[in-house]
């Protein structure tokens, strides 16, 4: 529609009209607050996904790695299993481990049971256990067994022996004497004199008790008795001279 010059002389229809002040600066920068408001909402809401959906898998350089399983089942059943079919696989005691009971019914046997004999199994009759005549002249008769233990030389008085001996030990009894005169007769009897023996006399020793004393006797003199008492104790073995 165009304007006429005439238009501009014509009365104004909405002259009556009351004004409303308008600024468009403030509108403008209402809408602008508005608008920047839900950009930093939006702004927000996507800072807290990121957050959840990213910090499981944040971590920190000093601490260790999580391994996170899988919300799965670890051992599923297969429809169908297959393979071999195990043996006695559906007895009852199984079923009573899965948790199901069975009727509970017995059977009642009259007899009680008796125990089976093991395989090889051999009766043995037992007879009386006294000894028979024809048992007892058949079993070995015992012979008796030697003394390893060397019998000590008796004593006696031999031709040209003189009163000094060589005492080697004093033991509580007689068998610990005689012992003791056969572990010196292998052990020095390269250098006893020929016709020696072992003279053992029993001594009784105020608040002391018995005592067995082995003596060296069979010895020419005194000297002979001296120098066989010197190389006894170059061998480690104890003695002194004594007399009868």
């Amino acid at each position: 529609m165009s304007q006429e010059p005439n238009d501009y002389y014509r009365p104004d229809p909405h002259a009556d009209e009351e004004l409303v002040p308008f600024d468009v600066q403030d509108y403008s920068s209402r809408k602008g607050l508005w608008l920047l408001g839900l950009l930093v909402l939006l702004l927000i809401a996507a800072l807290i996904f990121l957050l959840k959906v990213y910090q499981p898998g944040v971590r920190d350089r000093s601490d260790a790695p999580k391994i996170i399983a899988e919300n799965t089942p670890y051992k599923v059943e297969p429809d169908n299993a297959g393979g071999e079919v195990t043996p006695n696989q559906d007895l009852e005691i199984f079923e009573a481990m899965n948790g199901k009971s069975g009727d509970g019914s017995a059977e009642i046997v009259e007899s009680a049971e008796k125990p089976l004999k093991r395989p090889g199994e051999v009766a043995i009759e037992v007879k009386d256990s006294a000894p028979s005549t024809q048992d007892q002249t058949s079993r070995p008769v015992p012979t008796a067994v030697p003394d390893p233990r060397p019998t000590p030389a008796p004593v006696t008085n031999a031709v040209g022996d003189s009163r000094h001996v060589i005492q080697l030990a004093s033991l509580r009894s007689q068998i610990a004497a005689q012992d003791t005169w056969a572990n010196i007769q292998k052990s020095h009897g390269a250098i006893l004199p020929r016709g020696s023996y072992a003279d053992i006399k029993r001594a009784e020793v105020a608040n002391k008790g018995i005592f067995y004393r082995l003596r060296l006797a069979g010895l020419a003199d005194k000297a002979t008795a001296t120098r066989i008492c010197e190389k006894l104790k170059t061998r480690n073995q104890t003695c002194f001279i004594a007399t009868k």
